[in-house]
C-alpha cells in the first residue's frame, strides 16, 4: 500500500515563532521519557489511547492495528523545506551541541534514504478525536483531555511516545469524530531556530495550509497520504514517519501487547493486530508458546531476540487466569466502609494461584486492563501469583490520580492536601494488606507446597502437616526468641549469652542438643568458616569448595514432611563439572543450622559432607531432578547456598 501520494502543494510545515521566547534544545523531556524503549512506548501508550477512546456504543472490542510500510524519502511531505531551509538552520543555532548535531547527523540520513520506514498505527471501534481531544492531542503538552474520568491515561505526556520511536520526529494524524468529520495534520517535534526580524521557533512544527484564529488548521483535501479508512468508519491513525524500526519490530510488539495488556485482550475488550497476525483471547494461548520457544532457543545466543521479564510475569498472570484452581478475592467490606471512592467489593478484584514458576507478586491494573506495576513484598514462603483489577469508576479516578506519569506506580505524594494524602496512604497500605491477607488464607496451610529455596539468600518455610508436638515446639519457640530479643538491648555480655542460648534453642527444639551438635561438627570434613578443612592436609579430599553460585535455578516440592521426604529439582544455565548443595534451617531468630541429609537419590551426585550433596557433570540447561531425606519430621524453614567445587 502506498501511504503518502502526490498532492496539492496548498500546506507546508509551519513552525510558530516570536521573540523573547525560550529555545527549546534537543533534550526533550516528553520524548526522552520513552526514548530507552521506544517500541515498547509507542505500542503501550498508543493502545492506551485508543481503549480511552472506546466508542461505548458498539458492542465490539476496540481493534488496534500496527502495520509497516516503505516509502521513498521524495515522498514525504514537505521535504524539500526540511532538507534545505529548517535543517541547516537548525545546524546553525546548535552547532556546540554534540548531541543536538549527532540527531542532525541522523535526521539527514533519514530523510534523503532512498526508503523510509512508516509506521501505521490505526484503531477502530473507537470515537475518533472531537475537537477538545484534538486540541489536546496536537497542540497543548503536559496536559490530556479524556472523556472517561477512569481513563487510562490523562497526564498528557503518553503523546510524545510516538516521536521518539521516529527518527525524523515526525508523525501525522488522521482522524474522523462524529461531529467533526475527517481531519489530518503532521507534526515535527524538533529543535528551535532562529528566523528573520530576531525571532525564533519553539521547536515543533505543523503541516497545516494556514494559521487561522489561532490555530493551525487542519489538511481537509488533498491529503497526501494514503488511508483506506471509510468516512463512517470512526477511529484515529498514525503514520509515525522515519520509524526506528527493528528486525524483530513484529516480535517487540507482539510481546509488548501481552506484557501489558493480557487483562484488556483477557475480557475481550481488546484485538490486537500486527500486520496480518491477530491477537486476541483465542491466540494467546498460542503465542505464549511461541515466545517461551522463542526465548529457550535463543539461550545463550548473543544479539538474539530475548523475552523481557515484563513478558515472564505476563506469562504467570496467564497462567492464573487459566488455572483450575485459581482463587477470587472481592475488596473486604472494612475497606468499602472505609474509603468513599469505594462503592462495593466489586469495585475491586483478586485472583489468586499456586505456580511452580513463581516470584510472589500481584499485577495491579485498573478498569481499561493496562498493567500498572507488579507489587511484590507480598509472601517470602508461598509459591503465589496474583492478580489485581479496580474496576470500580470511583476508585479508578483516584488510583488515576496518583499514578505517575509512565502509568507504572501509585504514589501518595502527588496529592497536597495533608487529609487527602494520609488517606491515600492508609488505603495503599490496606490494599497490600489485603492482598496478604488473601495469599495466607487461600494457601498459607493446605496448599503451599512448593517453595524456592537458592539463588535467594534468603529462607523460605517448606510446609507440611502439623503434629500437635510440633505446634507445641513451635508455641515455645516463640516464646523463647520474644525473650531472647528483648535482651538484645543489653550489655554485649548479655548479648553473647544470648547468643549462646539461642543455639542451646535451637539444638533442643530441632533434635540433640549443644554437645551433640558440637561433636557432629567435629566429626565432618570440614567447617564453613572460610571454606578450610578441619581435617589434617594428609587425610583431606583433594576437592575443595570455591565460589558461590547464585543463577543455578534449584526448587525444592515438599512429597512427605513426616518423614523428611522432598523432591528437587535443578537447572544450570551453564555447564558445570561440579557443585556443591548445601542445606540449612534457620530458626525465627536468625541462627543458622546444617540440615542432615538422611538419604539421597539424584543423578551424578554422591555426598560431599552431613550437610551437602557432591553433584557430577551439571550440563547446561539440562533438568536434574531427585528426591532427598533430611533429619527432620516436621515443618522447617529450609535455606541453603550453592558452590562451585574445584579440585
Amino acid at each position: 500500500m502506498n501511504v503518502f501520494t502526490p498532492y496539492k502543494k496548498v500546506n507546508s510545515w509551519l513552525f510558530p515563532s516570536g521573540q523573547g521566547l525560550i529555545s527549546n534544545g534537543i533534550n526533550s523531556a516528553g520524548i526522552d521519557t520513552f526514548s530507552d524503549v521506544p517500541i515498547n512506548s509507542i505500542t503501550r501508550e498508543g493502545i492506551q489511547n485508543s481503549l480511552d477512546a472506546k466508542d461505548s456504543n458498539i458492542k465490539e472490542p476496540v481493534e488496534v492495528d500496527f502495520s509497516l510500510s516503505y516509502i521513498s524519502s521524495k515522498e514525504i511531505p514537505g521535504v524539500n523545506q526540511l532538507c534545505n531551509e529548517v535543517l541547516p538552520a537548525m545546524r546553525k543555532k546548535w552547532s556546540d551541541s554534540e548531541t543536538a548535531m549527532n540527531f542532525f547527523e541522523t535526521y539527514e540520513s533519514v530523510i534523503t534514504k532512498q526508503k523510509v520506514p512508516v509506521l501505521r498505527i490505526s484503531d477502530y471501534n473507537t470515537k475518533g478525536l472531537a475537537e477538545k481531544n484534538w486540541q489536546s492531542l496536537i497542540f497543548v503538552a503536559g496536559d490530556s483531555v479524556k472523556d472517561d474520568e477512569a481513563s487510562a491515561g490523562s497526564k498528557g505526556i503518553g503523546k510524545f511516545a510516538p516521536f521518539a520511536a521516529s527518527n525524523l520526529r515526525m508523525v501525522f494524524y488522521h482522524t474522523i469524530s462524529a461531529n467533526e468529520g475527517e481531519r489530518s495534520i503532521g507534526v515535527s517535534q524538533l529543535v528551535s531556530y532562529d528566523k528573520k526580524d530576531n525571532e525564533i521557533t519553539q521547536g515543533p512544527g505543523y503541516f497545516s495550509p494556514e494559521l487561522k484564529n489561532g490555530c493551525y488548521q487542519p489538511m481537509n483535501e488533498d491529503l497526501p497520504f494514503t488511508i483506506d479508512r471509510r468516512i463512517d468508519q470512526l477511529g484515529t491513525d498514525l503514520l509515525v514517519v522515519g520509524f526506528k524500526s527493528d528486525m524483530e519490530w513484529k516480535n517487540l510488539i507482539k510481546m509488548s501487547v501481552l506484557s501489558n495488556f493480557l487483562i484488556s485482550i483477557w475480557n475481550e475488550e481488546l484485538i490486537v493486530k500486527v500486520e496480518d497476525e491477530i491477537i486476541d483471547k483465542k491466540s494467546l494461548n498460542g503465542l505464549f508458546t511461541y515466545f517461551e520457544k522463542l526465548d529457550t532457543d535463543n539461550k545463550g545466543k548473543r544479539n538474539a531476540f530475548k523475552v523481557s521479564d515484563e513478558f515472564k510475569d505476563s506469562l504467570r498472570a496467564f497462567k492464573v487466569l487459566n488455572n483450575s484452581d485459581v482463587k477470587h478475592y472481592r475488596l473486604p467490606d472494612e475497606m468499602v466502609n472505609k474509603y468513599e471512592f469505594i462503592d462495593s467489593a466489586e469495585d475491586g478484584h483478586l485472583y489468586l494461584a499456586l505456580l511452580d514458576d513463581s516470584n510472589r507478586k500481584v499485577l495491579q491494573t485498573r478498569k481499561s486492563g493496562m498493567k500498572i506495576n507488579y507489587k511484590n513484598g507480598i509472601s517470602g514462603s508461598i509459591n503465589f501469583f496474583g492478580i489485581f483489577q479496580a474496576t470500580g469508576q470511583k476508585l479508578n479516578k483516584f488510583l488515576k490520580d496518583i499514578e505517575n506519569a509512565n502509568h507504572d506506580d501509585w504514589y501518595v505524594d502527588r496529592i497536597f492536601d495533608k487529609k487527602k494524602k494520609a488517606n491515600a496512604k492508609n488505603f495503599l497500605k490496606e490494599l497490600r494488606k489485603f492482598y496478604k491477607e488473601s495469599v495466607n488464607e487461600a494457601f498459607a496451610v493446605k496448599n503451599s507446597e512448593v517453595m524456592d529455596i537458592f539463588g535467594l539468600n534468603n529462607l523460605l518455610t517448606v510446609q507440611g502437616n502439623h503434629t500437635e508436638n510440633n505446634e507445641e515446639k513451635s508455641l515455645n519457640l516463640e516464646k523463647k526468641i520474644s525473650e531472647l530479643t528483648i535482651k538484645k538491648n543489653e550489655s554485649k555480655k548479655k548479648v553473647s549469652n544470648s547468643k549462646k542460648r539461642e543455639s542451646k534453642i535451637i539444638g533442643t527444639i530441632f533434635g540433640g542438643n549443644d554437645s551433640e551438635e558440637k561433636k557432629r561438627r567435629g566429626h565432618e570434613r570440614r567447617e564453613t568458616n572460610g571454606g578450610k578443612s578441619s581435617e589434617p592436609e594428609t587425610s583431606r579430599n583433594t576437592i575443595k569448595r570455591g565460589a558461590e553460585l547464585t543463577d543455578i535455578q534449584v526448587r525444592i516440592i515438599e512429597i512427605d514432611p513426616k518423614d523428611g521426604k522432598y523432591r528437587v529439582n535443578i537447572r544450570s544455565p551453564k555447564k558445570r563439572e561440579r557443585i556443591e548443595i548445601e542445606l540449612q534451617v534457620t530458626g525465627e531468630n536468625g541462627v543458622d543450622e546444617k540440615v542432615d541429609i538422611n538419604s539421597f537419590e539424584i543423578e551424578n551426585a554422591e555426598r560431599f559432607s552431613d550437610s551437602s550433596l557432591l553433584l557430577k557433570d551439571v550440563q547446561k540447561n539440562r533438568m536434574i531432578t531427585g528426591t532427598i531425606k533430611v533429619n527432620f519430621d516436621s515443618r522447617v524453614r529450609l535455606g541453603g547456598k550453592i558452590y562451585e567445587v574445584k579440585k
